[in-house]
């Protein structure tokens, strides 16, 4: 038994038949580029991608039904989240940063997407830093890699200090920090 395409609708062209403006072989969705290749041509109108009206979605929702955007005190939770880790580095000498995004996360998982969202991202950074700061803790009492670890306390202590500032500058413009070291244990 073989399978045949069944024929065009009256009057339209076969499948596969180039549509108006198309050349022969062309794929739809591409328009000609100025090389003779293709260039993809994405869809007029907005209706792919992501949510209209601000960072984090607009107070009606995307065109999906996405989320709002974040209100005034979910951004200042937000910002506590990104900034509580360098309180705690700061007092602990680097070893509970991750007590603070921890928290807040606790207490927002269930009450806001987007407060959740930002302590999950802290907290994951400040896990991945810690274990960097305990494998430079280590090289520290080998002779042999003592250079090592002053490099690894280095990178780890300004990268956090880095990473947190402009976290928490763009959690109060309502947008989420996508932070570059994560060990994704909480979402």
């Amino acid at each position: 038994m073989s399978y045949q395409t069944p024929p065009p609708p009256q009057g339209q062209e076969p499948y596969g038949a180039p549509q108006p403006g198309q050349q022969s072989g062309q794929q739809p969705g591409t328009q000609a580029g100025p090389q003779g290749g293709y260039q993809y041509q994405p869809p007029q109108g907005g209706q792919y991608g992501a949510p209209q009206g601000g960072p984090y979605g607009s107070a009606q929702g995307g065109p999906y039904g996405g989320p709002p955007a974040p209100r005034t005190d979910e951004t200042g939770m937000a910002v506590v989240a990104h900034l509580s880790a360098l309180i705690a580095q700061v007092i602990s000498v680097g070893w509970l940063s991750f007590v603070g995004p921890l928290a807040v996360w606790f207490i927002y998982k269930d009450r806001s997407p987007f407060v959740r969202a930002c302590a999950a991202g802290a907290f994951n950074f400040n896990l991945g830093m810690w274990l960097v700061s305990i494998v430079a803790w280590i090289s520290l009492f080998t002779v042999v890699l003592i250079p090592l670890a002053i490099i690894l306390f280095i990178v780890s202590t300004l990268g956090m200090f880095i990473l947190h500032i402009v976290a928490a500058v763009k959690a109060s413009r309502g947008e989420v920090f996508n932070y570059p070291f994560q060990l994704r244990v909480l979402s």
